[in-house]
């Protein structure tokens, strides 16, 4: 029927005793179970305070139709609440080294972009182009502040790695075993699901693929081809963006979204995501999906196919549009490739900069005001190519 019931056992029964306790469900009135229930899935669990011990167990029941009681599975789950705690603890600071690596990697990029307008912006060179000895202080405290965030970039990275092999949920299993003395046949299995350790490999591989990407267009150079087409891409993502946060609240749009901006975190999302997809195919109407698809199944398949074909369509015809707009604006405020050069000469940092120049300047604006930095001009934020700058004399040269 659906219904749930809640059944208490005592902490002090042996197998055979747990064994009647379970057939007791069926001679009960009302009944717990029914004779033609396929397959029944019961879960308990209990906090001995005199040990310190938290025991969950699940149980898959098969009931076939001559009423036999068939367990296939029985998994036993005990801990102590003092290892649950260190393993918080860890996971807690394993988080906040994330945390501490991803602000030393910002604020090097922020500080370094800083210090170069500063500089910029102070100092002028002579026809020939020598520095003179203010600006070569200025650029060494720049370089130097280079190196300190660089070494601080290394170290956070070294400890984060270092307290996610520590936070390693595979080996508890082993603990656990340990440290629970049991008796009979229970089959132990490991307390946190593979999801539960996100901060070990997901957290890990997504800053490798950030730092890298970050890498390989400072390798690149970007030649201004490259630059082009991505500045077309940056318009395109930004109106998808928009278009599936504001406008498709369904699977696809919001794992994207989520992938894109929460990624070291998505995890933490797993229940609302989770949530999201169950409510696909009742977004265009079904209230419960669960009676439509006892109810017909091949209305189901049908159902479900042409919601899916309904918003491949919508996405690609969307992808389109926004590819259009994208390329439409980037030539009518850039033009094309060969009407702009500074752009093959850019820094490491003045992509990141690039590339963060779409979220409101009001954020910008604060954290300068917090570095009392006040003469950035964020009206020219990522538009480097649209301003040369005259005192280097490369560019001189070029132009």
């Amino acid at each position: 029927s659906g219904d749930g019931y809640v059944k208490d056992f005592s902490l002090g029964l042996d197998s055979e005793s747990f064994q009647r306790e379970i057939e007791d469900l069926f001679s009960q009135s009302p009944k717990f179970i029914d004779f033609d229930t396929a397959v029944v899935f019961i879960s308990f669990n209990c906090y001995e305070p005199s040990q310190d011990r938290f025991i969950a167990t699940q149980m898959s029941i098969d009931f076939p139709l001559g009423g036999m009681l068939i367990p296939n599975t029985i998994k036993i789950i005990c801990f102590s609440m003092d290892q649950i705690k260190q393993i918080s603890a860890s996971a807690l600071l394993t988080d906040g080294i994330q945390l501490f690596f991803c602000v030393c990697y910002a604020s090097r990029v922020v500080l370094l972009k800083i210090l170069n307008q500063d500089k910029l912006r102070r100092f002028k060179r002579d026809a020939n182009g020598k520095e003179t000895e203010e600006e070569e202080e200025i650029d060494g405290y720049s370089k130097g502040c280079s190196i300190a965030t660089d070494v601080l970039v290394v170290v956070a990275f070294l400890l984060k790695f270092y307290f996610s092999q520590q936070t390693n949920y595979h080996d508890l299993d082993q603990i656990l075993n340990d440290n629970y003395q049991g008796s009979g046949g229970e089959e132990y299995i490991e307390m946190v699901h593979y999801a539960d350790y996100y901060m070990e490999q997901y957290q890990m591989y997504t800053l490798i693929i950030i730092l890298n990407t970050f890498n390989l267009l400072n390798a690149l150079r970007i030649f201004r081809i490259v630059h082009w087409i991505m500045l077309i891409i940056e318009r395109t993502f930004y109106v998808i963006g928009l278009f599936m946060m504001l406008l498709i609240p369904c699977q696809l749009g919001f794992s994207f979204l989520s992938c894109v901006f929460v990624g070291p975190y998505l995890s933490k999302y797993a229940t609302l995501i989770g949530g999201v997809k169950q409510q696909i195919i009742t977004m265009m109407g079904q209230q419960d999906s669960m009676s439509l698809m006892r109810s017909n199944y091949g209305f189901t398949i049908i159902w479900t196919m042409g919601f899916i074909i309904f918003f491949a369509y919508f996405f690609v015809t969307a992808s389109i549009v926004a590819f259009e707009d994208g390329f439409d604006e980037t030539v009518n405020e850039r033009g094309y490739p060969d009407d702009f050069k500074q752009a093959s000469q850019w820094t490491t940092e003045e992509y990141i900069i690039w590339m963060c120049s779409w979220f409101p300047q009001e954020y910008l604006k604060r954290l300068c005001e917090r570095l009392d930095y006040h003469d950035y001009e964020f009206e020219e934020l990522g538009a480097a190519d649209e301003a040369p700058k005259e005192e280097d004399p490369d560019l001189r040269s070029n132009a």
